[in-house]
């Protein structure tokens, strides 16, 4: 019964430091801009606002002649931002969010058994807590800067580990 009471106060702590570390990220996104209005700003907003540019058949790369849009991916990327359009930036800033965070848990578990062939889950939750704590430890400032930037790379080493493990 200990056990599943500190797993539960574990996960509440847990899903409490997340979405406050989350809201203090998101929070560097917001500006206003000259007209008063707010202005967001990250780099999922990019991806979603070459997704937009490519439904309306404008390019994705240049405003302008001269004038670069900040989006330097693949068109297929834009592609698949383009179910993103419908939401508000700030919709998209948390979902992208919440995509990093469960990117991140996929990977250690991931990572985890590419390296043993065992389950995360089969680790004592002692274990389970130093493994997990130690890589997000050992990490912290590049995952950090990939929250707070709303960048592709958590999603891309997880979706990296995800094939290592599928092909084999």
């Amino acid at each position: 019964m200990k056990q599943k009471a500190l797993k539960f106060i574990t996960i509440v702590l847990l899903l409490a430091l997340a979405a406050s570390a989350g809201v203090l990220m998101l929070r560097k996104h917001a500006d206003t801009g000259p007209d008063g209005k707010p202005t967001y700003m990250s780099d999922v907003i990019c991806y979603v606002q070459a997704a937009d540019r490519m439904m309306h058949g404008q390019n994705i790369y240049w405003f302008s002649p001269g004038e670069q849009t900040g989006y330097v991916y693949p068109p297929f990327y834009a592609f698949v931002n383009i179910a993103l359009t419908p939401l508000s930036p700030v919709a998209v800033d948390v979902f992208w969010y919440a995509i990093n965070i469960f990117a991140l848990v996929g990977t250690i578990r991931l990572a985890y058994y590419l390296l043993t062939r065992e389950r995360f889950s089969k680790l004592p939750y002692i274990e389970q807590c130093l493994y997990a704590g130690g890589s997000i430890l050992l990490t912290l400032r590049y995952l950090v800067r990939g929250f707070q930037d709303a960048n592709v790379s958590m999603l891309l080493l997880f979706l990296i580990i995800l094939g290592l493990v599928w092909t084999e």
